[in-house]
């Protein structure tokens, strides 16, 4: 469900809101429908300058759903919060 709903998304964009709180209110916001924008779909992958980075720790998002969204959470697929 989770590769879906990015697929679905794949190719849309969306202009970012200025401020960092902004973004978060926006990307935590249920989306309207399943095929446009949502920043929530939307994340950089780990930050490669960060040696502590890892898969749930992703960048934030672009303005744009692309093969990078859809990578991140390929490699997921599977995986489990630990604590």
């Amino acid at each position: 469900i989770d590769i879906s709903a990015i697929v679905l998304r794949f190719g849309t964009t969306g202009e970012l809101p200025l401020t960092k709180k902004e973004v978060f209110l926006e990307a935590t916001t249920d989306p309207t429908d399943l095929t446009s924008y949502h920043p929530a779909f939307d994340r950089l992958g780990p930050d490669p300058d960060d040696p502590e980075a890892n898969l749930w720790n992703l960048r934030p998002p672009n303005g744009a759903i692309n093969i990078v969204d859809i990578g991140a959470v390929v490699v997921q697929f599977g995986d489990t919060c630990r604590e």
